[in-house]
């Protein structure tokens, strides 16, 4: 074969991506693993420093934060596989795109002496602190939890086509980065200079940007083009469905 037919016909392969779209694909997903994980590792010291003090300090107090923490992450968990399941990427994003702004309606936080009022403090604390948790940070809390599988699940969505890599896992370095900056930013440079209400305010901002990394993660998933991006699975098949739950070779 001659040279020249080889040169002209390698610009034409579909495979090959310009890196700014290949980024312009990640970025918003990346954003909005790191904002999720951020978020969630910030507010529960939070959380637990407002309510502690409120009650006693009392160690079921933690506890049970704790409990109501762990509770709500494997509830997302759950979710995100029944949703994944059942509805197919498009029908549950359009869903995801609503619950991300329940939310909304419970923020900013606030706990304060009012919380507790009417409360017997020297019975057990357990069923008023689930209660409190759930009508204050518990929404926000849950619609969080279920961020990592779930953007994981859109971003294994895109075909591989578009130059991006169908494994999810990718992600996961946002994710983790998130966690370890609000693990070590709380103790050091939040809790001693910041006061709570502001740390809440601040907090309900961050949500709220984290809702716009969402609104734009889900964009290639409906308006994409058959050159660019476009949505690997409907929701009618089930063996195209989550790509993602296949195992990795």
């Amino acid at each position: 074969m001659d040279s020249s037919a080889v040169l002209e016909a390698e610009p034409s392969r579909p495979e090959q991506q310009r890196p700014e779209a290949r980024t312009g694909v990640l970025a918003p997903f990346a954003f909005a693993m790191f904002a999720s994980a951020f978020l969630l590792f910030s507010i529960e010291p939070m959380v637990a420093k407002a309510i502690t003090p409120l009650l006693g300090g009392t160690p079921a107090v933690w506890i049970t934060c704790m409990l109501f923490f762990q509770m709500l992450l494997l509830a997302g968990y759950i979710y995100v596989h029944g949703s994944f399941s059942w509805l197919g990427v498009r029908k549950q994003a359009l869903l995801q795109l609503v619950l991300v702004l329940v939310p909304l309606l419970f923020l900013p936080i606030v706990i304060d002496d009012s919380a507790v009022q009417g409360w017997d403090q020297t019975k057990d604390p357990t069923f008023h602190v689930l209660l409190l948790l759930t009508t204050t940070v518990g929404p926000a809390f849950f619609v969080l939890s279920m961020s990592a599988p779930l953007l994981q699940g859109w971003f294994a969505a895109l075909p591989s086509k578009t130059g991006v890599p169908r494994d999810p896992y990718v992600l996961y370095a946002a994710s983790n980065a998130g966690s370890v900056v609000a693990l070590a930013a709380y103790p050091c440079l939040v809790e001693p200079f910041i006061g709570l209400g502001h740390q809440f305010t601040l907090w309900h901002k961050g949500y709220i940007a984290f809702v716009l990394m969402v609104a734009l993660s889900a964009l290639p998933l409906f308006f994409g083009k058959k050159n660019g991006v476009a949505v690997a699975v409907s929701s009618g098949d089930a063996a195209e469905r989550t790509p993602w739950r296949t195992p990795r070779t």
